[in-house]
Parts: structure tokens; sequence; C-alpha cells
């Protein structure tokens, strides 16, 4: 696959079955992104700080899981290179 072409995949599984032209949506390049070097670094140094304080894991979950991560993959867009 090239890397440049992103919806080749789906194309190529489109046609498979016989589907009319084009039924898969594309989802936003955010949806799936991974985290930077940065973000990654800022969560593992709040994990560190969160569990050496022996915090209950819900607010955790909550906080991190269900706020943070989503934000900084949906809302945060990262440099090129970064």
């Amino acid at each position: 696959m090239d890397d440049r072409d992103r919806g080749g995949l789906v194309r190529a599984f489109e046609t498979l079955p016989g589907l009319p032209g084009n039924p898969a949506r594309p989802v936003p390049d955010t949806a799936n992104r991974s985290l930077t070097l940065a973000e990654t670094e800022m969560l593992r140094n709040l994990n560190v700080e969160f569990h050496g304080n022996g915090l209950p894991g819900a607010p955790y979950s909550r906080l991190v899981r269900g706020g943070a991560v989503p934000h900084m993959k949906n809302a945060c867009s990262p440099r090129p290179g970064t």
C-alpha cells in the first residue's frame, strides 16, 4: 500500500463485494492518529505522578482516557515531523 494514498485500502476493499462507488465515508485524519512523543511523555509523567500518589483508578480513567487523550487526538493538530 502507498502511504500517500490513505483511501487506497478502503477503495480496494469496497470493490471486493461489488459495492457501488465509494459507500464508505472517510474518517478525519485526527480520528486515528498516534500520540506524538511530547504527548506520550506528558502522559507517562502524569502516570508516574498519579500512580505514585496512590490515587484511585476511576478518576484516572475519567480524566485521562475519557478526557485528555481524546482531546489531544481530536482537537490538537501536531506539527509535521513531531
